[in-house]
């Protein structure tokens, strides 16, 4: 008479824990309110799922319960202020980073690099990537070495993902990337520039 009565509170933990999580149906809303940010909807899905896994038990519960529950807001206005709102609240980050992804600290750049041939002066695509910056948050992108000095800002897209464009002085340089309000500051990349 146990392994029945087992089986079916082990049935019913898994149907009550086996939720689907509400990546498809946020992204498919976030399509409908033009909020893709260039993204297919899978890639979106699979960012909002990469965020919902940063989380666990009952913060992810409860957090996939409040971006299911956005998912009723009647204008794009109101899904977008919900979604605003709960970033902050009932889903905050655990663990906030920022690194830059590329180029590699090491690397030598030089003109087959070149982001914009057409400038007189070497230009390079820098790669960051942030982990639970605030939405909306800009990354900053900080020249060191030679000479210390803020050098571009991007936006991350809805992967964390922020690409800076910035012209780059032959010989040594050194960067760090930064929040501009998340307190969090990246490994230094040095790369050697090659004119």
């Amino acid at each position: 008479m146990r392994a029945p009565l087992l089986l079916t509170a082990a049935l019913l933990l898994t149907a009550c824990t086996n939720t689907p999580d509400p990546s498809a149906g946020t992204c498919e809303r976030r399509m409908e309110c033009g909020n893709l940010e260039g993204l297919t909807v899978e890639e979106c899905a699979a960012a909002e799922q990469a965020r919902l896994d940063r989380l666990s038990g009952d913060t992810r519960a409860t957090c996939a319960a409040a971006i299911d529950a956005c998912l009723d807001g009647a204008t794009c206005d109101d899904f977008r202020a919900c979604h605003a709102d709960i970033d902050r609240t009932v889903c905050p980050c655990p663990d906030p980073s920022v690194r830059i992804v590329d180029p590699v600290d090491g690397q030598t750049i030089g003109a087959a690099d070149d982001a914009d041939p057409s400038d007189a002066q070497l230009q390079y695509d820098f790669v960051v990537e942030t982990v639970c910056f605030e939405d909306l948050e800009q990354v900053e992108l900080v020249l060191l070495d030679p000479v210390e000095s803020s050098y571009g800002f991007g936006r991350p897209d809805m992967t964390g993902r922020a690409t800076i464009r910035v012209p780059l002085i032959p010989g040594a340089n050194r960067f760090v990337a930064r929040g501009m309000t998340t307190a969090v500051t990246s490994t230094e990349v040095s790369v050697n520039v090659s004119p």
